[in-house]
């Protein structure tokens, strides 16, 4: 393990095997440490065994704020303050139609939009 103390911590919140993995290599590879927020404990956990010490994984759903709440407490204690967030959750709803529903649009904003104001409200409570 190297030494944190000189790391930068982020948090990529939703991460799955795309754009939020990418993100987690990429942080890791620049000397980071990383908190990893998603909801499927098995794929994070891979990656952070993958990674090493300096990347943990916190299964976390981010559209619960009490979770969030927990995650961020859990990587301030095992890797340090957070400096750098990346609040990347989208779930599966999507807009590919110019057509959108008031459910589709509620949808999208508990999906991406709430999550991110739910973790930059956690971050700035360090």
């Amino acid at each position: 393990m190297t030494d944190r103390k000189h790391k930068r911590v982020a948090i990529v919140a939703g991460v799955g095997p795309g754009l939020g993995a990418a993100l987690v290599h990429k942080l890791a590879k620049e000397g980071c440490c990383v908190g990893m927020f998603a909801r499927s404990p098995e794929f994070i956990s891979k990656l952070a065994a993958e990674l090493g010490a300096d990347v943990l994984a916190v299964p976390t759903d981010v559209s619960d704020a009490k979770q969030v709440a927990a995650g961020f407490r859990s990587v301030r204690q095992q890797l340090g303050p957070v400096q750098i967030l990346i609040a990347h959750a989208s779930g599966s709803v999507g807009m590919n139609s110019r057509n959108h529903g008031a459910s589709q649009l509620s949808a999208l904003f508990s999906v991406r939009v709430k999550p991110c104001r739910t973790c930059l409200s956690a971050a700035r409570a360090q």
